[in-house]
């Protein structure tokens, strides 16, 4: 598969240890894992919290980076068609979904919206510091991880996502500009409703518009000017479950949808084990042939 290299290179941004203090189940035989208890499970541990919140700019976040550095100038001058994406996975939603558990975070959205701001301005905090680091290093874009929605609509109301959460995208988005890094954002699932948001908010690449989910044709007819698109390839269904002539004819589609935009392909997300070896081959090859 080393024939198949990207096109950008993305660096992604790691914890340092357990610095959120998550006690999480990983998967058997499959891919991530799930918190099992939430650091933040009562609200009278926020103060706490707060206290010994991560370091942004800990030296070990981005240490395996630091050599670009002094190589970027020189790898750089040749491969000067490298694109370089420094990455937060974790974003805002992800972030306090973790923190918090999915049920206590979607009920306190309403109940302890106080406390729920003031977790958030931590976070901004935190990932400013990160975006600035990765602008010191050189890097062409940010690229931010954050699902907010499931595969029928956004989880919380779009309202209480513009009120709480898009002021501190902007935040975040405005380091990035500052360092005259491009904004890239994943969001799985059907993340419509907020489309004119983030649009407005001036993110520049959108991943994955989620096969099945969205209605790709209306995103391509609505947002062709406004985005620059990453359609990813169906890994729920298309790639683990379907035959290699499936494969390559929901590839063919996709570039039919996305021709005549501003798009990149790539990956839907993560490839998952039960996925064979062929159909990962097919996918690439009839990507490349594209």
């Amino acid at each position: 598969m080393q024939q198949y290299q990207d096109d950008f290179l993305i660096l992604w941004s790691r914890d340092v240890g357990n610095e959120w203090s998550l006690e999480s189940h990983k998967a058997e035989g499959g891919v991530g894992s799930r918190v099992t208890l939430p650091p933040l499970s009562d609200w009278d541990q926020l103060e706490g919290f707060l206290k010994k919140f991560p370091d942004p700019h800990d030296p070990r976040r981005l240490s395996e980076y630091q050599h670009i550095r002094t190589c970027l100038p020189v790898g750089m001058a040749e491969n000067p068609d490298r694109y370089l994406v420094g990455a937060i996975f974790c974003f805002f939603v992800e972030r306090m979904n973790t923190l918090l558990g999915t049920e206590k975070f979607l009920e306190d959205l309403i109940l302890e919206k106080e406390n729920i701001c003031l977790l958030a301005d931590r976070l901004t905090e935190y990932f400013i510091g990160i975006v600035a680091d990765y602008g010191k290093l050189g890097v062409d874009a940010m690229f931010f991880a954050d699902d907010f929605s499931s595969q029928q609509s956004m989880m919380l109301s779009p309202n209480l996502w513009r009120e709480i959460f898009k002021p501190r995208y902007f935040q975040v988005f405005e380091e990035v500009r500052r360092w005259n890094m491009d904004v890239w954002l994943h969001s799985c699932g059907n993340c419509w409703l907020a489309l004119p948001d983030l649009v407005d908010l001036g993110v520049q690449v959108l991943h994955p518009l989620q096969y099945g989910c969205l209605n790709r044709e209306n995103v391509v007819n609505e947002y062709r000017n406004d985005l620059c698109f990453l359609p990813g390839i169906d890994m729920q269904y298309v790639l683990p479950r379907g035959n290699q002539e499936d494969i390559h004819n929901h590839i063919e589609e996709t570039l039919a949808l996305f021709h005549e935009s501003h798009f990149l392909l790539g990956m839907g997300n993560t490839i998952t084990p039960e996925t064979s070896l062929e159909n990962i081959r097919c996918c690439f090859q009839s990507m490349s042939r594209s």
